[in-house]
């Protein structure tokens, strides 16, 4: 595991930028390894001891020399990625991809994939099952758009290399490969649930992981991973590499198995404190319940978790049983907590002065507008900026396409402005400038702040937020008025680009015009909504439903779609959960074990705007044939609806919508909850509920900030397809 260098400068003619979030990543990973898929064997390399040579003399050391056939190896990188030119290269562009190491800074060669590939092959000629995972970029493209995390992007090596060699690539081999970008795009990173700067694709490949299936395959959680990444709208492509053979195995390969909710206890403090591995990486809040079986499926003790100790460790208490655990027990997890998702986090910036006082600054940035220099953009999520002017609370200040910052004073002029923007060659640059609220208007949403729910945070700085307060002038000029919107921080070409809307309407606001505030509120309250089923999280699986989505069934001509696939207008579709009869055994012998008799299914679609609707069951028969019972002898397919019925028709509008597909142990009261109007909050539900329809509830309305114990035995499946119209 290797992360890349903090704290050096260049002395290249590179522009370096230290990363926040790659220490996290590898903390994560390796807390994954330990926990979930038992690796006792952990070498990592961290910060500048992840030199070139290092690195290579690890890959050999540790891996190639000591492996026999048969053996497992993971090796994960977070860091820097970038090119280099390579005159002798038969790529198109003449650049190999290359990983950076920690003295590339001082003029050490990049390590470039062609070298790599002769590590990996070395591995897997000795019959040893590979898995290699990057997290950084994979090409030289630039950053463009709002201010935002992060990217793992660093420029070219200035360096050349001469090599012709074309080394047979790994995945020809049979090693799986997931990448967190495609070759042209940079990877991001962002801030987590609890505010940790993490890679936004090992945080999202983490989560996917924390809920898997045991029996789940590499292509089944990377897609699950892609849904999750995409829902932060992070400007990014995952990739999975591998031959069919390697991508319907596990993630590590048909040898490794995750031991989904085994917990060890590591420790037991003499004040009886007991200490497991596993932490917020696998799942383990305060209030979540660990248990011990003995041979009859008698729990013999139970522990309570008290506080989360990081990523991999959590302290809890024995709650019942007569003895302490002993170093090595093994506990299952029977109570899982929920944060409710991961909070929308909201940055607005400071105001600006009074209407007028903002008026009179924004003359002098009006006449951009007007410039045959530049491209004025008027909407960032739908032409994005080359470079983006905003205010900071003390100062205009300019991000340009590699993420510098340029200050540009209090009152700078268009000449001024325009003299930091490259405005040479035969491409106007674009420009957007992020208008601040006036004093009273940003008054007004301040006192809307003080009411939302707990589950919205107000962040500091835009690179923290999910959503940013963008303010811009009006097609009649800044006379007119002040027109704000909520833009996705990482917004991109085209509203279809992610599950999260991109923006929401524009308001308009003047000195007398103040109620955009309240609809600017609202839309708060939608987004949350949205983003709180987006990122939602089930429990680790608990072993007793063995189905899985196995797709969406055209029921005309029997053909499949999956998670990323598009889907026409007028097609009509069913759902198909599928299994195996070895599955099926297993999951009946511990739902037996668990006394966990059935499962009820339920299958819901939200769209851009937050509206969802429920598929299965219909809503005015309540919780009526949509159980599976696990005590039965059950198929290893299963039709939703069954025979030739239609769940679902594609119709306009087109774009990307989220499927939900749940199942849980204890029924929903009201189904009806996965009804609802993303921007209307509605009150308590009536009628017995269940912990866990109580969470449902709270989504469907926004109001989620609570951490509830629920049961670990329900799932969720997340997947995201295009709609798209009718081909002629």
């Amino acid at each position: 595991t290797y992360t890349p260098p903090e704290g050096v400068e260049a002395v290249v003619s590179r522009k370096w930028r230290n990363l926040d979030g790659a220490a996290n990543d590898v903390e994560t990973i390796e807390a994954i390894l330990k926990t979930r898929f038992g690796f006792e064997e952990i070498h990592k390399l961290k910060n500048r001891e992840a030199t070139r040579d290092a690195i290579f003399a690890g890959i050999t050391d540790w891996l190639v020399a000591p492996s026999k056939p048969g053996d497992v190896v993971v090796f994960y990188y977070a860091g820097h990625g970038s090119q280099v030119r390579n005159t002798e290269s038969r790529e198109s562009d003449g650049l190999d991809e290359t990983i950076v190491p920690t003295d590339s800074w001082n003029g050490a060669h990049d390590i470039r994939d062609k070298e790599l590939r002769d590590a990996f092959n070395a591995l897997l000629a000795k019959g040893v099952t590979v898995t290699l995972i990057f997290d950084s970029c994979h090409s030289g493209s630039i950053t463009r758009g709002l201010p935002s995390g992060k990217s793992r992007y660093i420029e070219p090596s200035p360096l050349t290399v001469s090599d012709a060699s074309d080394p047979p690539k790994p995945v020809e081999q049979g090693a799986l490969i997931l990448s967190a970008s495609q070759d042209d795009e940079v990877a991001r990173e962002l801030s987590d649930e609890f505010g940790n700067p993490r890679g936004a694709f090992t945080w999202a490949l983490s989560k996917a992981i924390e809920a898997q299936a045991s029996d789940e395959t590499a292509e089944q959680l990377f897609q699950r991973a892609r849904a999750i990444l995409r829902s932060t709208g992070a400007k990014q492509e995952p990739v999975i590499a591998g031959n069919s053979e390697r991508r319907t195995q596990s993630v590590l390969g048909s040898a490794v198995q995750s031991r989904a909710a085994s917990v060890p206890v590591i420790e037991v403090d003499s004040d009886g404190t007991v200490i497991v591995q596993g932490g917020i990486a696998t799942g383990l809040r305060p209030g979540a319940e660990l248990v011990k079986y003995d041979a009859d499926s008698t729990i013999t003790a139970r522990i309570e978790i008290t506080q989360s100790d990081g990523l991999a460790r959590s302290r809890g208490a024995l709650v019942e049983g007569d003895s302490l655990p002993e170093a090595g027990d093994l506990f299952d997890i029977e109570r899982w907590v929920s944060n409710a998702s991961a909070p929308l986090r909201l940055f607005m910036p400071q105001s600006l002065g009074s209407y007028a006082e903002l008026s009179a600054a924004l003359a002098p940035i009006e006449a951009l507008v007007s410039s045959t220099l530049i491209e004025w953009v008027d909407d960032p999520t739908e032409t994005p900026p080359d470079a983006f002017v905003y205010w900071s609370g003390e100062a205009w200040q300019l991000v340009d396409p590699e993420g510098i910052v340029t200050d540009l004073g209090r009152s700078p002029s268009a000449d001024e402005i325009l003299s930091v923007i490259s405005t040479t060659g035969d491409v106007k640059p674009r420009l957007f400038v992020s208008i601040p609220p006036f004093a009273k208007f940003g008054d007004r949403l301040d006192a809307r702040f003080a009411k939302l729910d707990a589950s919205v945070e107000r962040v500091d700085t835009p690179a923290q937020a999910s959503y940013l307060l963008v303010g811009r002038v009006p097609e009649q000029g800044v006379g007119a008025g002040i027109e704000y919107a909520w833009i996705l921080r990482e917004a991109t070409v085209g509203i279809e680009s992610s599950p999260a809307p991109e923006r929401s309407d524009w308001h308009l606001a003047t000195e007398k015009r103040l109620f955009a505030a309240s609809i600017l509120g609202r839309d708060i309250n939608k987004l949350n909504v949205i983003w709180g089923w987006l990122n939602l999280q089930s429990p680790p699986d608990d072993g007793t439903f063995p189905y899985i989505f196995g797709g969406f069934e055209n029921v005309s001509d029997g053909s499949r779609r999956f998670a990323g696939d598009t889907l026409l207008v007028g097609e009509k579709y069913r759902v198909v959960l599928e299994t195996s009869f070895a599955e099926l055994e297993k999951a009946r012998v511990k739902a037996m074990s668990a006394n966990v008799e059935r499962r009820f299914l339920y299958f819901f679609i939200m769209d851009r705007s937050g509206n969802g609707y429920l598929l299965y069951p219909a809503v005015e028969y309540g919780n009526v044939e949509n159980d599976v019972v696990l005590f039965s002898d059950l198929p290893t397919e299963i039709k939703i609806p069954s025979a030739d019925g239609v769940l679902f028709e594609v119709a306009e509008p087109v774009g990307i919508d989220s499927f939900f597909l749940i199942s849980t142990a204890q029924p929903i009261p009201q189904p009806g909850v996965f009804n609802f109007e993303g921007i209307r909050t509605r009150g308590p539900a009536s009628g017995a509920q269940t912990d866990l329809s109580k969470l449902f509830h709270a989504l469907g309305s926004g109001t989620r900030g609570a951490k509830q114990p629920v049961p670990t035995s329900w799932s969720m499946d997340r997947i995201t397809v295009r709609s798209a119209p009718t081909r002629n």
